[in-house]
């Protein structure tokens, strides 16, 4: 840690005395975070700046804190966002979520400080990190400018790595997301690789469309309502049986028996794909009671009648 200066000078020098071309990073701002799912690197940039907008100004203490929220590392962002990458990742199956940035043995491996931080990502995620609100789940200020660096437990840190630049597993559920800001502290200009490591997958298309299962008696309605998420946009719904199609997530059905109903969602993902999700709602009808009067009367003399109701 001491010895950062020097190192950022000597790395600079180098890359100087290359004479590599700058180039301007397209995802240095939150709002353009690229999707991290199959995808085996990533380029830093030694003159991309901050952005079109500072996501981390000073004193951030909330959003880049001083002290670690995960270990006894040093943390967060100490420098702020130098010539950051802004990447997003979202969860396929539950698990721990374990991953490394630039493994010795990758095929590009970490060649100075790659300083990160980690939150949950929803679509007000940018403006809380702005506006300093929302905390981060992990993060590191990295001990060592070789070995990579992420979330990895201590049998999976990879060869050559140092403890210092890791941070604990995250227990995750399908279809959560992260926002990572990974900083070119040394302003170098390479290629970074990423790798996945823990029980938790990543996906690109995540099915993470769910719906309810209503239970009626035949003859009423049952209300359908679908949530999606997986940062889809501009979705459409249909539902089958019946062929119906709306924006809106929710479809009124009159079965008369038990009925399963596929609920389809459509949308753009965020690599401007369209993206298909499904989930079936199963409706349960109950029978209606039948209601079977009997006349009874209590004597041949006895003209009071009773009903008795089955």
């Amino acid at each position: 840690m001491k010895q950062r200066g020097l190192i950022l000078a000597c790395v600079l020098s180098f890359f100087h005395c290359l004479s590599i071309k700058a180039q301007s990073n397209i995802n240095a701002d939150c709002i353009n975070a690229i999707p991290l799912c199959s995808n085996p690197s990533f380029t830093f940039n030694s003159t991309s700046g901050v952005g079109n907008v500072s996501d981390i100004p000073a004193n951030s203490n909330v959003s880049n804190p001083s002290t670690n929220p995960a270990s006894n590392n040093s943390g967060c962002l100490l420098s702020g966002e130098l010539k950051p990458q802004w990447l997003i990742i979202t969860v396929g199956n539950a698990g721990f979520l374990e991953f490394v940035f630039g493994a010795s043995n990758s095929p590009h491996p970490q060649v100075g400080f790659y300083d990160w931080a980690l939150w949950p990502y929803s679509p007000t995620t940018c403006s809380a990190i702005q506006n300093n609100q929302l905390a981060p789940l992990r993060c590191n200020w990295n001990a060592s400018s070789s070995g990579g660096t992420g979330i990895a437990s201590g049998s999976n840190i990879p060869v050559g790595g140092n403890s210092g630049n890791y941070e604990p597993p995250l227990a995750v559920l399908p279809c959560q997301q992260y926002i990572i800001c990974i900083s070119n502290y040394s302003g170098v200009n390479t290629l970074v690789s990423f790798q996945s490591l823990g029980s938790a997958s990543l996906s690109c298309n995540p099915n993470c469309l769910s719906v309810n299962n209503p239970s009626i008696c035949a003859g009423q309605s049952a209300t359908i309502v679908a949530a999606a998420s997986g940062a889809l946009a501009n979705l459409n719904y249909s539902l089958q049986p019946g062929g119906l199609t709306s924006p809106s997530p929710t479809f009124i059905v009159n079965p008369m028996t038990n009925t399963n109903y596929t609920v389809l969602a459509s949308g753009i993902n965020t690599q401007s794909a369209v993206v298909t999700q499904s989930a079936i709602s199963s409706v349960m009808v109950g029978i209606q009671p039948t209601i079977a009067p009997t006349l009874t009367q209590a004597t041949c003399v006895n003209t009071l009648t009773a009903f008795q109701m089955n």
